[in-house]
């Protein structure tokens, strides 16, 4: 499955970040370390290969 989660404006994933961490303040859902990573400047991308 491809995952476009970052293929978007960096003004989406600052969005996407502060919702998450309006619903979730404490990682109790989910990672804080992978909320963090949506700000990733920089993140580990991988080539689709089919």
């Amino acid at each position: 499955m491809k995952h476009y989660g970052w293929a978007v404006p960096p003004e989406e994933l600052r969005l996407k970040y502060s919702r998450y961490m309006e619903l979730d303040p404490q990682g109790r859902w989910g990672s804080l370390e992978q909320y963090q990573s949506i700000l990733d400047e920089q993140p580990h991308l991988v080539e689709w290969q089919e």
